[in-house]
């Protein structure tokens, strides 16, 4: 029963759809019919109904100009009469017998990077060509359709036409890559004047070779450029030449490490075995910004000088302090150096940056050899050489009989005399290891010494000799009174390494701050003449 049920649904809606169809088929005939009754006569041009078709319905409004009655010519008309007979393979120069002239315009849009390791650098931008080619010129076709010259638009070309016209094969010689874009198009455009000429426009990203110099590197001034030339023609069949006006330019580029001082262009021959060639070469004049050199390395190394003179004030006894510290900062001049090398070729001269550097590891590898030159002099055995000279130096004077040198007049040299023990009774103290009991020890014998010049002197022996003996002595008792509490020549065993401190504490400083003010000035005085002569040049 339900098999029947829908047998007889089928068959109904199959009639219904054919009554339908009837219907619209009568309707259809009948509009047909009117529109031919209401048209012209005249049939219409089939292709050309089939080739604008689709624009108009989509631009109705621009239909009426690209097909107008009056007879205004199109894109296929310009086409087919420039193409016609047209041969790629034929250069402008074997028309008409001399060499054509390229002009060449370059729109900068980003440059960068500038690899120093590589020594290369990157430049983005639409080159320009213009030529004129006899062929193009379609000056001839608007005078045969009655239509004006003056003032009309050149024709862009089509992609797809590109590729069968001539083109300018050139090439830069100085890239290491380079490439064409083709996101989301082929970035390449052409257009046709009237006259004639030829406008070739492409959008490149080249990587051109630049060869720096890292003399005063990080004040230096590169000199980076790209060349550009024909790879087949030369000087006889094309000729290229800057654009008279607006040759070079640029949107405004900022890049990380340097600052664009000036862009450059002049033109050039290379000879060859096939030829002369013509060429461009576009120069770009690149200062680098000390900022990030100064902060990551100048003001590091500074400091680490600094650091480094702060020992002279520690106790020379303070071993573990002063080690420390010395070993501390050269280590910490070594990394800087390898580090600033490191993002350079391996190159023989010597940069700027590095003779800052070795400047500043001489200063702390100095400050840390100090330190040693006071240890070795605060030894026993020196202390000892030293004692063994006092007492060569009072066999001397004991056999001459004069007691005191010419220049140590108000010193004993030693703690014997001639007037024996009771006139210098010097305690004799142990020669120890320990600096602290050493520096006790000798403030014990200047506490002594104060207090045997303030004894009376009694004398033992009526002779003359003796009586010349003791005037002197108190003549040199009472130079010795009025220096106060100042330390004899004889106290030089401890007090001679301390005092290499003292002279370190001005000489290290001092002479860091000249050279300082040295280095800067003249190399940044250096910098600006070197890029004032790259600009004049």
């Amino acid at each position: 029963m339900f098999a029947l049920y829908c047998l007889t649904l089928t068959v109904l809606v199959h009639l219904l759809s054919g009554a339908a169809q009837e219907t619209i088929d009568s309707d259809s005939s009948t509009t047909v019919t009117t529109t031919k009754t209401s048209t012209t006569p005249e049939t219409p041009d089939p292709d050309e109904s089939a080739e604008y078709i689709d624009d108009y319905y989509e631009y109705n409004e621009y239909e009426e100009d690209v097909v107008d009655t009056d007879g205004e010519i199109d894109g296929t008309d310009i086409l087919q009469f420039v193409l016609q007979g047209y041969d790629g393979r034929v250069s402008p120069s074997d028309l008409t017998k001399k060499p054509t002239n390229v002009t060449i315009s370059i729109y900068v849009t980003n440059l960068g990077p500038i690899s120093e390791q590589n020594m290369n650098f990157g430049v983005d931008f639409y080159l320009r060509h213009t030529w004129v080619d006899p062929r193009m010129n379609w000056t001839r076709l608007l005078v045969e359709n009655n239509l004006t010259v003056e003032g009309r638009p050149p024709y862009p070309i089509s992609t797809d036409y590109i590729g069968r016209m001539w083109l300018v094969d050139s090439y830069f010689p100085t890239e290491v890559e380079a490439h064409i874009h083709d996101v989301t198009t082929p970035n390449k455009a052409l257009w046709i004047y009237t006259s004639g000429k030829v406008l070739y426009d492409t959008r490149v990203t080249i990587v051109s070779k630049c060869a720096m110099s890292f003399t005063y590197f990080p004040f230096d001034v590169q000199n980076c450029s790209f060349k550009l030339q024909s790879f087949t023609y030369n000087i006889k069949d094309v000729i290229f030449h800057w654009a008279a006006e607006n040759a070079i330019s640029r949107e405004d580029i900022e890049l990380a490490q340097f600052t664009i001082e000036g862009i450059k262009y002049k033109e050039y021959t290379a000879k060859f075995p096939a030829g002369i060639y013509s060429g461009l070469e576009a120069v770009f004049i690149f200062k680098r910004s000390v900022g990030f050199y100064l902060m990551q390395t100048y003001v590091p190394a500074f400091l680490c000088v600094v650091i480094s003179c702060v020992s002279f004030w520690i106790r020379r006894d303070a071993t573990p302090a002063r080690a420390s510290l010395g070993i501390t900062t050269v280590l910490t001049i070594v990394t800087l150096i390898s580090g600033t090398s490191g993002s350079l070729p391996r190159i023989s001269y010597i940069k700027a940056i590095e003779i800052y550097l070795f400047v500043c590891l001489i200063y702390v590898f100095g400050a840390l050899l100090e330190f040693a030159i006071v240890c070795y002099y605060s030894k026993p055995r020196y202390q000892r050489y030293f004692e063994e000279k006092r007492r060569t130096k009072k066999k001397k004077r004991t056999m001459t009989g004069n007691p005191y040198d010419d220049d140590n007049s108000d010193c004993p040299a030693s703690n014997t005399g001639l007037l024996g023990q009771h006139l210098y009774p010097y305690p004799q103290y142990p020669m120890q290891s320990n600096l602290q009991q050493r520096s006790s020890a000798a403030s014990r014998m200047a506490t002594h010494d104060s207090e045997v010049f303030q004894r009376p002197i009694t004398i033992v022996d009526r002779s003359p000799q003796h009586q010349t003996f003791v005037a002197r002595l108190n003549t040199s008792r009472t130079s010795t009174r009025n220096r106060g509490n100042k330390h004899n020549k004889c106290s030089f065993i401890i007090s001679e390494p301390s005092r290499v401190d003292v002279i370190s504490r001005i000489v290290f400083p001092l002479t860091f701050i000249l050279f300082n003010i040295g280095y800067w000035i003249g190399y940044v005085k250096n910098a600006g003449a070197v890029l004032s002569e790259m600009l004049d040049a």
